[in-house]
């Protein structure tokens, strides 16, 4: 049970301000009595089986005395307001199943290509909760009595029949996916387990090369160390560095900036780094090293408050086996350690 408030709006003759006057009425639904404009007020397409209001703009003037009693007022104004808002409502529902016979014949056309070909891109959209037919995910048609109330039975099974032979097609697609995926879940599976046995392997290179490196030159406590079945890390890496490139350090602190002229001091570093590198096998020549592997920074120091300039090998390996991970390490140039202070808020250390 539920009441229907219609309130409508009107001008009357010799108003100043259009749709000032307002008229209310009410309606039961279902309707348990019946009055002066019931039978219109049902005639009404689509009113709300709950409580609702319907308002009414009525757009000219109407000629009523101002003395009118209510009852005349009723008669000059409910029925043109009902009969308005009825030939509006019709309008706005024949528009719609205009639209919706289209949205059909656009499935149809679809359903058609689509049973024919096999190819499922481009479905007429689908709207959810709508009493329109659409075609649903999984290629069943919604709402089909509506859908055969507005083109008939036989075309609806038209399209139906379509859909079927669509729905077989998005099962053998579905089925075709599901295998590549498999496929593909398989090989990444196989990728996963070759590389994780590579790593092994690796590691176990790296290992024996540790034990090899430091069973010829490795100290005695690193030599100790393996004895415990350790691995030896980090001692075998400060070791291995030490005698790899005396005075070097590992470069694991500081914020660093480029150094567009070196001094003097640091390009007598580099080339002495460069020929090392040669010697070990690690450049192939000093020219090759200058040009694509050493660098010069500046390097900050904040927690020390400090600055220095260093020569940098940003590509260090501690091993011959190329699964060892690359290391930076820096040697800093003598007496160019300065500390900061307010002055040093600069960027640019091209000095």
């Amino acid at each position: 049970m539920g009441t229907i408030h219609i309130r409508i709006r009107y001008t009357q003759a010799g108003d100043g301000t259009p749709a000032q006057r307002a008229l209310d009425i009410t309606q039961e639904i279902p309707a348990t009595t019946r009055g002066l404009w019931t039978d219109k007020i049902l005639a009404l397409p689509d009113l709300p089986p709950y409580d609702g209001t319907i308002t009414i703009m009525l757009p000219r003037e109407i000629a009523i005395s101002p003395e009118a009693a209510r009852e005349e007022i009723e008669l000059g104004v409910v029925s043109l307001a009902l009969d308005q808002e009825l030939a509006e409502r019709q309008a706005a529902k024949a528009k719609e199943r205009e639209e919706w016979i289209a949205h059909l014949c656009e499935i149809e056309n679809w359903a058609t290509k689509a049973s024919a070909t096999g190819i499922l891109d481009d479905r007429p959209w689908f709207i959810s909760g709508s009493s329109r037919p659409s075609v649903h995910s999984d290629h069943t048609l919604s709402n089909r009595d509506t859908a055969v109330t507005l083109v008939g039975a036989e075309r609806v099974a038209e399209i139906e029949a379509h859909l079927t032979t669509i729905r077989a097609h998005a099962a053998k697609l579905a089925a075709e996916e599901r295998a590549k995926k498999d496929i593909e879940a398989s090989e990444r599976k196989a990728r996963e387990k070759a590389a994780q046995v590579e790593q092994e392997v690796a590691k176990e290179r790296r290992h024996a090369e540790i034990a090899e490196w430091a069973a010829n030159h490795g100290s005695k406590r690193l030599r100790d160390l393996l004895a415990l079945g350790r691995t030896g890390w980090p001692l075998y890496l400060h070791e291995r560095l030490a005698a790899d490139y005396p005075d070097a350090e590992l470069d694991n602190d500081g914020v660093d900036h480029d150094r567009l002229t070196p001094s003097a001091e640091a390009l007598v570093i580099c080339k002495t780094v460069a020929a090392r590198m040669v010697e070990l096998g690690h450049a192939d020549t000093c020219e090759q090293a200058l040009k694509d592997v050493l660098d010069v920074k500046i390097i900050e120091n904040q927690e020390a408050g400090s600055k220095a300039e260093y020569a940098v090998l940003a590509d260090y390996r501690p091993g011959k086996d190329p699964s060892w991970a690359a290391k930076s390490i820096r040697w800093e140039v003598p007496e160019t350690r300065t500390f900061l202070d307010d002055d040093c808020d600069s960027d640019s250390y091209d000095d």
